[in-house]
Formats: structure tokens, sequence, C-alpha cells
């Protein structure tokens, strides 16, 4: 079954959502520059919230060790995703949590030596992370690597099919895809999942 990841969480409606729906990650962003950023202190009480059967993944970008630990200890943070130009050496300094590293796809280039990150995973994104913007799946297609693959950039309910279909990735990551007015919408979260997970009760 390929897993679900809802990125951006901000408050106790987006945490009641997933909650009720039950993805198998979400997202808690502390990267400087995202709107959806939060502090240490708040994503801490998201995670107060947050069901126990949901795994919880910090996403940051070029942030010190000491920061990412700091949320790691107060999160309980189950993944660590790098999402700047972290090195390969700092991606592999982490113990006990699993590491992800974002990958910004534009074109062919951008898919060469992804297997030489040391890391549990790559999350494959467009070149605007956030935005909505797709990338180019086809890109993708046939694509083989030694890591879990996960797919973000401007998947939503309406083609989330057709880009599991095109790529078969381990994990799909949304954010500005479920929301409505830049924020999560409860509906947009129940239709992703049930849209993802309908897949697997076809085959």
């Amino acid at each position: 079954m390929v897993k679900i990841k809802i990125c951006g969480l901000t408050g106790e409606r987006d945490t009641a959502a997933v909650n009720l729906y039950k993805p198998d990650y979400v997202g808690l962003v502390f990267a400087p520059n995202s709107r959806r950023r939060l502090t240490i202190k708040r994503a801490a009480e998201i995670c107060d919230m947050l069901d126990g059967g949901i795994k919880r993944v910090g996403v940051f970008a070029d942030q010190s060790m000491g920061f990412i630990n700091e949320a790691i200890q107060s999160c309980k943070l189950d993944v660590v995703q790098l999402h700047g130009s972290e090195a390969s050496n700092f991606c592999s300094k982490f113990k006990g949590v699993e590491v992800w590293k974002a990958i910004r796809i534009k074109g062919c280039d951008d898919l060469k030596g992804l297997d030489a990150w040391p890391v549990d995973a790559l999350l494959l994104d467009g070149s605007m992370p956030g935005s909505g913007h797709a990338l180019d799946w086809n890109l993708l297609h046939d694509i083989r690597v030694k890591n879990h693959i996960i797919l973000a950039g401007g998947l939503n309910p309406y083609n989330v099919k057709t880009a599991i279909a095109v790529v078969q990735p381990y994990a799909v990551d949304v954010s500005s895809g479920v929301e409505t007015d830049g924020y999560k919408d409860a509906d947009k979260i129940r239709e992703f999942i049930e849209a993802v997970r309908g897949m697997e009760d076809n085959e």
C-alpha cells in the first residue's frame, strides 16, 4: 500500500482532520522560509494532540544539528526531512530517526547520483516546494534507486491516482493540494486519502 503524508499542519483543525482520517505520516515544518513554519513549542503542542499511530516528520532546511535535535526530542519525531542544501555527511549523522532528503526535480539531470545519498528515502519534489506546482511525473517513470521514493509536488485528490500509476512511489506527500484559501481542508484530506487507499482496494 502506498503510504500517505499530509504536510504542513499548523493548528487544531488540521490535527483533528488527520486524527480522523489517519494518514501514515504528518509533516511539521520548521524550515525558515515557509509560511507554515512552526516553532518547536508550537509543534510540540500539535504533537500532543496527534493520534499516536501517525508518524511525525520534521521538515528542516539548512538548520543546525542542535536545532534539529531539539525538535526531535521535544516533538518525538520519527523522521527528519531535509529540504535544503544539506550535504550527504550531514544526512548521515542522525541516530534513532529515519532521514529523508528532498530533491528538487527540474529535469533529467537532477536524477543523477540519487543512489549516493545515505538516507532512508528520497522525497522528489517540484522546483517550487509547497507551491502546488506539479513536477513532470514522466521524468520518474521507470526510476530505479535503492532508497524509497516519496513523491511530492502538485499532488491533489484528483491527480494522485495518475501520479502513483506513473511513478509507483513508496509514499505520496501533499500540502497545498489539500488546502482551501491557504488552510488545510478536512474534506480534501479525506478525498486524498480515499483516492490513494481506494487504489489498493481495486487491485
